[in-house]
């Protein structure tokens, strides 16, 4: 009976490990369920939206043989910061910078919102498909995504670049 319950138990324990180690697949998401298109007749494009949260999404704008990405954050705030400066901290290490960038406040819903509009580079691109956020910094207002999300935003951003 001993040896009954002790391969059970054996049996129990590697199909627990075996399960952990699937839940650890790049593809976290399903594509299908975050990514919503729309396609706007009188422009001729789609557009594409992936919301990472309220605050984080991704947007990819394609008109016939163009396509354009874009990063829309979002950071409640108590009081209004306007300036410029974006930067962008991945799970990796690496930044994306935009000293440049116009950072703006928006009143919504009874909040004030410090607001960014990204327009991504080929490079900014190069690294989200590598890396998921994990901090972000609009002027003087900062933010993060917490564990599934900075994780999320990596697997995201590659459905949105294979989103058709």
């Amino acid at each position: 009976m001993k040896y009954f319950a002790l391969i059970t138990l054996l049996f129990i324990t590697s199909n627990i490990y075996a399960q952990n180690d699937n839940s650890q697949k790049t593809d976290s998401i399903d594509c299908d369920k975050w990514l919503t298109k729309e396609f706007d007749e009188f422009l001729g494009e789609t557009t594409f939206n992936a919301e990472i949260t309220d605050e984080v999404r991704f947007i990819k704008i394609k008109n016939g043989s163009t396509t354009r990405y874009y990063l829309s954050i979002w950071i409640k705030e108590t009081g209004i910061y306007t300036g410029r400066g974006v930067t962008i901290i991945l799970q990796n290490g690496k930044r994306i910078n935009r000293p440049g960038e116009k950072v703006e406040s928006k009143y919504t819903a009874g909040s004030f919102y410090t607001t960014a509009f990204i327009t991504l580079t080929v490079a900014d691109i190069t690294l989200l498909k590598q890396s998921g956020i994990l901090k972000y910094k609009l002027y003087i207002s900062t933010g993060e995504l917490f564990n599934y999300f900075a994780k999320c935003s990596k697997d995201l951003f590659n459905c949105l670049v294979n989103a058709k």
